[in-house]
């Protein structure tokens, strides 16, 4: 039996169990699990593939930055968008951290990310963020994945968000405050 049809023969929980075993493997910096999770994020079941998607966040890898993109602009299932645009983050993150000159011997940093996926992991966030026909969910986790960010155009929606009424920006902003890190946040965290 092939690996594909093996793990394509389990059941959910069988997936799930191996899904939290990626999850809670603390040598998962030392083994690739990304051909597991290329198949599982193309799961039917919208529950597994939330999952498997989640767990991208260890690999991020421009191998599965277009379908990450995809998902959270398009898929219909809202946790399997939220967990795309949760992952997307990692991307602004290791973006932003590109511009250090930073030994961190992290065996999770990406290798590298162009400028050119950066803006598009970026853009992709913004207008998720700032389509008001976009659920509340979508919108606040795209402004948390974009926090890792220090451009002026982040921190200005971070504090949109901190003035909007809805009670779940407020908590999204200060949420991205945190993550930020510039000290203009420190009287209001």
């Amino acid at each position: 039996m092939s690996f594909v049809e093996e793990i394509s023969s389990m059941n959910k929980k069988e997936k799930m169990d191996f899904l939290n075993v990626i999850e809670e493997d603390e040598e998962r910096f030392f083994h690739d699990y990304s051909e597991e999770l290329n198949i599982l994020i193309h799961d039917p079941d919208n529950e597994i593939k939330a999952k498997a998607i989640l767990c991208l966040w260890d690999y991020p890898t421009t191998h599965f930055l277009n379908f990450l993109l995809d998902a959270a602009r398009n898929d219909l299932d809202e946790q399997v968008r939220k967990n795309s645009i949760i992952v997307l983050g990692r991307f602004i993150f290791e973006g932003s951290m590109e511009g250090y000159d930073l030994e961190l011997n992290d065996p999770l940093a990406m290798e590298d990310i162009t400028i050119d996926d950066f803006n598009k992991v970026k853009n992709t966030l913004l207008n998720i963020y700032k389509d008001n026909k976009r659920t509340v969910d979508d919108r606040r986790y795209a402004l948390e994945a974009l926090s890792f960010s220090s451009e002026d155009e982040i921190e200005e929606i971070i504090e949109d968000a901190y003035n909007n009424k809805d009670k779940s920006f407020k908590q999204s902003a200060i949420f991205s405050m945190g993550r930020n890190g510039n000290i203009r946040w420190n009287d209001i965290i």
